[in-house]
């Protein structure tokens, strides 16, 4: 359950301003104790609107934020990488369709880990693009006839890079998560048909938290599945208020924000899997969604990439401690 009030402040669509904040407070989830955190979400801010100019979206995808506080967001229907300030202004943009280099064919996911490299998850042309943070094209990662043949991947669906600059792609077409080292040479393959528990279904969106434990959001068992650095499964969260989880962040290491697919919600769980509260719903004002696809945290603020609205939602994050 939520309270929910309204105040002044400014919210961007596609480089242009209106006044509009929507501040809530998501109260304890009912049944938890009084002894776990209440969480707060106020809103900013939202950047883009449906179209092909400049800071506009068209399905927007994965998104991710570097350590200066620039925004990298999947184009995905305009077949575009876009780079923005933290605050939304339009800084620049690469792509277009195609399959060569500084083109992309439906880009789902883009990771920016160490404010000089983007990574781009290029999921029709089967292959990863290294930019650098001013969107000049470095190298293309694919694996061909040359990698053998359990540790090549098609269709990457998501990217983490670990805190030793190890790449971690969602293999969606083999269904599965394979780990490069810093030279890009395929090294490990893990949560496929012969996991056990730790088996991937369907895979979409992950993230790495400060350990190097990766999370993995699997759309068909309806599971955040949890991996160690060497790909060990570990365990996973099960809950009947993950819905379908479309997108996933870390936030302090503390609070795991998920996003319901199913319900347009965001999810705040601890990592043992409790759940701490939810927020949202779907529409079209500000603090509703239409397909979270994914999600990405700096600080206190959170990104919501909202992709059937074709926008980008900015929320604070807050909470207090019993």
């Amino acid at each position: 359950m939520s309270r929910k009030g309204f105040l002044l402040h400014r919210a961007s669509t596609c480089l242009r301003l209106a006044k509009f904040v929507w501040a809530i407070l998501l109260l304890l989830w009912s049944g938890a104790s009084a002894e776990e955190p209440t969480i707060r979400v106020t809103f900013l801010f939202s950047f883009g609107r449906f179209g092909e100019e400049n800071g506009c979206f068209n399905q927007p995808g994965g998104l991710s934020v570097d350590p200066a506080g620039n925004v990298y967001v999947a184009d995905t229907g305009n077949h575009r990488l876009q780079k923005f300030t933290g605050n939304g202004a339009w800084l620049a943009a690469i792509g277009g369709f195609g399959w060569d280099a500084e083109q992309f064919n439906r880009p789902l996911d883009v990771v920016s880990p160490n404010g000089l490299d983007v990574f781009v998850a290029d999921y029709e042309n089967n292959r990863i693009e290294r930019y650098d943070r001013d969107l000049n094209w470095i190298l293309t990662i694919r694996t061909d006839e040359t990698i053998e043949q359990g540790k090549r991947f098609a269709l990457p669906r998501s990217l983490a890079v670990s805190l030793h600059s190890n790449l971690f792609i969602v293999d969606n077409e083999n269904r599965r998560v394979l780990k490069m080292n810093s030279q890009y040479i395929p090294t490990t393959i893990f949560a496929d048909f012969n996991w056990g528990d730790g088996e991937l279904l369907r895979p979409g969106q992950c993230a790495l938290d400060r350990s190097d434990r990766l999370y993995v959001c699997d759309e068909l068992s309806r599971k955040i599945m949890i991996y160690d650095y060497f790909g060990n499964f570990l365990d996973f969260i099960d809950h009947p208020e993950l819905g379908v989880p479309s997108g996933i962040a870390l936030w302090r290491d503390e609070v795991i924000v998920v996003g319901n697919r199913t319900t347009d919600r965001l999810i705040f769980l601890s990592p043992e899997g409790k759940i701490f509260g939810q927020f949202g719903g779907s529409g079209a004002k500000f603090g509703a969604f239409r397909h979270i696809s994914d999600l990405a945290v700096t600080g206190n603020r959170l990104y919501v990439s909202d992709m059937e609205n074709h926008r980008i939602q900015v929320f604070e994050l807050d909470y207090d401690r019993p």
